[in-house]
């Protein structure tokens, strides 16, 4: 392989940390990142090489790709690149999200050839899955990185079936976090919204129509000023049920 590229969407860090671990497992001469938390580098084309090996990592909200993936799927072009493909998700379930990557990454001309759902801290109760992927994960995912060289060094190119269903579960319609009275205006929240969702001029408000509800404005606030309390319910759903561990999966 000529390069490897960590090509990720990871607002909250998991998914970049999940990409990043792999990336370890090759210690290639040569390894290209291309962020797509950043818009602007979403605003840009990005061809690839059959010679290129993409380590391609989207995070799973409610067990599908965010939406604004149809908007990061546009900007490439895969040419045969022999790609991995990894999904993050917050120790509930990925449900259709692996499928749905690996089809997408497919239908813009990767050639997928390992695909794997990692675990990573729950963007909406952190206390969930909380520093994941951690030490024992990345290890894991070196050694993961490993097998898959060994089967790309004996000529297998195969495309794995990985688990999800057709037709992908509907995406939920999720409400868009807002600031409270403590909101000091401070704009670190606008600066850092993956998809600007949020107006400078009233850091209290976001716009519905652009947010994905990644959870990166609640979690980066320093006041805490950020929050959406009709999900409350949800959060307590999820420490009760998702407490325990769970364990990446991966198709090979």
């Amino acid at each position: 392989m000529k390069r490897v590229i960590k090509l990720h969407f990871s607002p909250n860090g998991g998914t970049k940390a999940a990409v990043d671990g792999v990336a370890a497992g090759f210690a290639a001469k040569k390894i290209v990142e291309i962020d797509m938390t950043v818009p602007a580098n979403r605003n840009m084309d990005w061809t690839f090489e059959e010679s290129d090996l993409v380590l391609a990592g989207m995070p799973v909200y409610s067990g599908r790709l965010p939406a604004i993936s149809a908007e990061i799927f546009k900007k490439l072009e895969g040419n045969q690149a022999k790609t991995i493909a990894i999904a993050s998700y917050g120790n509930r379930h990925y449900d259709d999200a692996l499928l749905e990557l690996t089809n997408e990454l497919s239908n813009k001309g990767f050639r997928v050839v390992a695909a794997g759902a990692v675990v990573a801290e729950h963007c909406l109760e952190t206390s969930v899955a909380a520093n994941r992927p951690d030490v024992n994960d990345q290890a894991k995912l070196q050694e993961i990185a490993g097998q898959v060289k060994a089967k790309l060094e004996a000529g297998n190119n195969q495309q794995p079936e990985v688990y999800g269903n057709m037709p992908y579960k509907e995406l939920k319609a999720t409400p868009t976090p807002t600031g409270n009275d403590t909101c000091d205006q401070c704009g670190l929240c606008a600066k850092n919204c993956p998809t600007e969702a949020i107006d400078f001029s009233d850091g209290r408000m976001t716009d519905p129509e652009l947010c994905i509800y990644c959870a990166r404005c609640i979690n980066i606030c320093p006041k805490g000023a950020r929050s959406t309390e009709k999900l409350a319910g949800t959060k307590q759903w999820l420490i009760e049920n998702c407490g325990e561990r769970r364990e990446m999966e991966w198709f090979l």
